[in-house]
């Protein structure tokens, strides 16, 4: 039987872990809302769109989508701000 080798850069593991990693999260999204424009227009933008999804009379499978499409499009914004500050 092996033995299970734990990398030595991963220095927490279970709840740690994910409270770690949430941590990183908040900060990414604070800094994409303090150095990205666009990421600032977008947001605004979801949030009206979220509000005009929750209003329109269509089924609740309809509107879990449009806000689904809403929030893919911060998730292209934040990528996109990645691939933007590593080739600069």
């Amino acid at each position: 039987m092996e033995k299970l080798t734990v990398s030595e850069f991963k220095s927490k593991s279970g709840a740690k872990r994910i409270f770690a990693a949430l941590l990183y999260s908040i900060d990414g999204f604070k800094s994409a809302w303090k150095n990205e424009h666009a990421f600032r227009q977008e947001l605004i933008l979801v949030i009206v769109g979220v509000i005009v999804a929750l209003a329109l009379p269509v089924s609740a499978y309809q509107k879990l989508m449009l806000i689904a499409v809403l929030f893919f499009i911060l998730v292209v914004e934040l990528i996109n701000s990645a691939i933007e500050a590593v080739v600069d």
